[in-house]
C-alpha cells in the first residue's frame, strides 16, 4: 500500500487520540469520521464513477448524485463510507464503531481510487500513441478503479466470464443477497457486506443463475484463499500471481490479467484477449489478434494498464 500523506498522518494522530480517550469502553456506538483527500480532482473522480455505477452491487455499493457509498468489513469491524467531490478534493465520511479500522481503510481507498498515480510518467508513456492523443487532451489520464478487495475482484471477474457487465453485476447481487452479512447500521441502499472467502465456500450457490462450472470455480477460489493468506499479496509478482490463480479450474489468462489490474492494482498488465481491446485495436472492421494487440501495447510499458483503460474508454466501457 502507498505511503500516507502528511495530511493523513495528522488525521491518524487525531483519531489515535480518540482511541486513547475511548480505551476500555465497550459497546461504543457508531461514530462518523470525516476526512479530505486532496489527490483526486472532481472530473477524474466523476469519470471513475461513470465506470463504477453500472457495476455497483445492489446492497453493497451505490452511486447517488455524484457520491459513492459502500459497506466494508475490516479488522473484524464493519461500517460504511461515502466519497464525494468538493473544491478541495474528495470528502470521505466513515461510519463505524471502531476508529482503528481507519488505519486500513484510508490506505485502501488510496489504492481503490488510484490516488497515487504517477500522472507525468503515465502521460509520457501513452502520449506517443497517436490514437490516444486527442482522448488524453480532452479527458486526461484515466484512473484505475481497483475493487475494494482482491477476492471480491476475482469473484466479479469469474461471474463476468463471457457475459455482459449487467449480467455479471446481477449475479453478484444475487450472491450477496444470499451470502452477504447484514450491515449493523444500514445507510440508504447500503445494507449488506460482500462475503469473504470463508463465507463463500460454505454458501449454496444453486438457484442463483450461476453456471455449475462457475460455481465450482468460485468454490475453488474461496478454498485456495482460505488455505493461503498470501494468495492476493500485493507484494507478489504477476508471474507468481498468474501461476496461482490459473491453477484453479475455470481461470485463464483473461481473468488473471483482469484481477491483477482491478484487484491488485498492477500498473503494467494487458489483457490481450479482451474483446473490447481487440475491437479497439482492429482496423477496417476487423478485430486485432491477441498477438497484434500485445505488439502495439509494448510501447506503453511500464503502464500498459492505463493504455487498456484508454482502449476501454474509447469503446465506451470505461
Amino acid at each position: 500500500m502507498p505511503d500516507q500523506s502528511l495530511a493523513e498522518m495528522d488525521f491518524f494522530v487525531r483519531f489515535q487520540d480518540s482511541l486513547r480517550m475511548n480505551r476500555g469502553k465497550v459497546n461504543m456506538s457508531d461514530q462518523l469520521f470525516t476526512h479530505i483527500f486532496h489527490s483526486v480532482g472532481k472530473e477524474a473522480f466523476l469519470a471513475m464513477l461513470s465506470f463504477l455505477q453500472p457495476r455497483c452491487i445492489a446492497g453493497v455499493e451505490e452511486v447517488v448524485d455524484g457520491e459513492y457509498r459502500r459497506s466494508f468489513s475490516l479488522a473484524n469491524h464493519q461500517g460504511w463510507f461515502s466519497l464525494k467531490p468538493v473544491n478541495q478534493g474528495l470528502v470521505l465520511q466513515v461510519k463505524t464503531k471502531n476508529p482503528e479500522v481507519l488505519d486500513e481503510l484510508l490506505p485502501c481507498l488510496r489504492v481503490c481510487f488510484d490516488m497515487d498515480i504517477p500522472l507525468g510518467d503515465v502521460e509520457a508513456a501513452l502520449s506517443q500513441e497517436q490514437r490516444f492523443q486527442t482522448q488524453l487532451l480532452e479527458r486526461g489520464i484515466p484512473r484505475l478503479p481497483v475493487v475494494f478487495t482482491p477476492f471480491e475482484a476475482a469473484v466479479r471477474a469469474i461471474l463476468g466470464q463471457q457475459v455482459t457487465v449487467a449480467a455479471a453485476t446481477t449475479l453478484a447481487g444475487r450472491l450477496v443477497e444470499r451470502a452477504g452479512l447484514l450491515l449493523e447500521t444500514p445507510q440508504g441502499g447500503i445494507f449488506r457486506i460482500f462475503p469473504d472467502a470463508a463465507v463463500l465456500r460454505k454458501t449454496n450457490l444453486d438457484g442463483l443463475g450461476i453456471l455449475p462450472q462457475r460455481q465450482q470455480t468460485l468454490y475453488g477460489l474461496a478454498q485456495a484463499v482460505c488455505e493461503d493468506a498470501q494468495f492476493f499479496s500485493f507484494h507478489q509478482t504477476y508471474e507468481e500471481f498468474h501461476r496461482k490463480i490459473t491453477a484453479l479450474k475455470g481461470v485463464g489468462d483473461w481473468t488473471a490479467e483482469y484481477v491483477a489490474m482491478r484487484g491488485l492494482g498492477m500498473k503494467d498488465r494487458f489483457p490481450a484477449g479482451d474483446l473490447g481491446v481487440l475491437k479497439a485495436l482492429g482496423e477496417a472492421g476487423q478485430r486485432a489478434t491477441p498477438s497484434q494487440a500485445r505488439s502495439v501495447a509494448e510501447a506503453w510499458r511500464p503502464y500498459r494498464t492505463y493504455g487498456t483503460l484508454c482502449l476501454w474508454r474509447e469503446g465506451g466501457n470505461a
